[in-house]
């Protein structure tokens, strides 16, 4: 069994301040390195761990002090040694994400804790795969795009144009919405049409005449023949009737009135085509029709009967004249299509004969 030794210390600023002769129950401390001697009947050795030199040391730093004794028995029962470790811990703050402390044999643990709420702390692997698929931060006109080169990060609101609606907030051209997809035929300014050379206003009559002169005369026409003439508008409108005045009646008599389009100085496709108007009667007929014209835009009128009556007409001047030979004064300005009652116009029409009218039924058109 291990001997037990009850030491005194004697502490020394330096090592060769020790007596040239030392006591075995001394254990010799030199201030200037904090190492403990003993004397060993001839010279000075550091002293071995497995002696009691904690109750012979003391404070060192103090050079004096209390003995603490031998330790034995459990560590927490040695009061005045805990009490003396825990003075050497550092204090800390409740929030402070590093904590520790020094084991009985002398080892320091230290550990964080995980971040929460309110203190900081480590991040785990879930925190981390959490802020590592995180959006980067925003920045206008690199990350995140403009509206009209205004940014759209911040506080408030951006301003956009509210929806186009054609007529309302956005114009028209020539009475054709701009909206949409595909292309916009516009047609240039004067000389664009020969007929309604002024723009016309709402209930005003629209005629088919290029001539000034006032046109007082009746003509008849022949039954089932689809005749036509040019009409060619320098503005865009709309009508809502079509007018004529028959001044000799055929009894059980009926008229139509037609549109068509317009290829290489003939009428081909059908646009309009009205009712049967009853002219077995005399008098002014109207007939209700909605139809819009396009300025710059070829358009034939076309007018048939079944029976021959008088009509109110253009003559031959008042007609515009689109072929024909000046030398041998044959002069174009209708087409005759033969052998078709009212209200049986083909579409398209076939074949065609161009002719030099004399007439034609004075029609008027009323603008909407």
């Amino acid at each position: 069994m291990a001997r037990k030794f009850s030491y005194t210390k004697s502490v020394h600023n330096k090592k060769t301040d020790f007596p040239n002769t030392g006591n075995v129950t001394t254990i010799y401390i030199n201030a200037s390195d904090n190492k403990a001697y003993r004397w060993d009947d001839a010279y000075y050795e550091i002293s071995s761990s497995e002696l009691d030199l904690w109750g012979a040391i003391g404070d060192v730093s103090n050079k004096g002090g209390a003995a603490w004794g031998e330790i034995t028995g459990t560590l927490s029962s040695q009061t005045d040694l805990n009490t003396a470790l825990n003075s050497k811990v550092g204090s800390y703050a409740s929030n402070h994400p590093i904590n520790g402390y020094i084991s009985a044999n002398g080892q320091l643990n230290v550990g964080i804790e995980q971040a929460n709420a309110f203190s900081d702390g480590y991040l785990s692997s879930t925190d981390y795969q959490y802020f590592a698929t995180k959006q980067d931060g925003l920045v206008s006109g690199v990350n995140i795009k403009t509206v009209n080169s205004n940014s759209l990060l911040g506080s408030g609101d951006v301003a956009v144009q509210p929806t186009l609606v054609s007529g309302t907030n956005i114009k028209t051209i020539n009475g054709s919405s701009v909206l949409g997809s595909g292309n916009l035929t516009i047609s240039s300014g004067g000389g664009a049409g020969i007929h309604a050379l002024i723009p016309p206003a709402t209930g005003q009559l629209i005629n088919m005449s290029i001539s000034s002169e006032q046109t007082s005369i009746n003509g008849y026409g022949s039954a089932n023949n689809i005749i036509m003439i040019p009409f060619i508008p320098a503005n865009t409108f709309t009508i809502n009737q079509f007018s004529f005045n028959v001044t000799t009646a055929a009894a059980g008599s009926n008229a139509t009135i037609s549109i068509w389009s317009n290829s290489a100085m003939k009428p081909t496709n059908r646009l309009y085509l009205s009712p049967l108007i009853p002219t077995a009667t005399t008098g002014i007929k109207n007939q209700a029709a909605t139809f819009t014209f396009t300025a710059g835009t070829v358009y034939w009128i076309g007018f048939n009967q079944s029976s021959p009556c008088q009509y109110r007409v253009y003559k031959a001047s008042d007609i515009l004249t689109f072929s024909g030979n000046a030398f041998s004064g044959v002069m174009q300005n209708g087409w005759f299509f033969s052998g078709y009652v009212p209200g049986t116009e083909p579409n398209p029409l076939p074949g065609s004969n161009a002719s030099q009218l004399s007439f034609f039924p004075m029609l008027l058109m009323r603008v909407n």
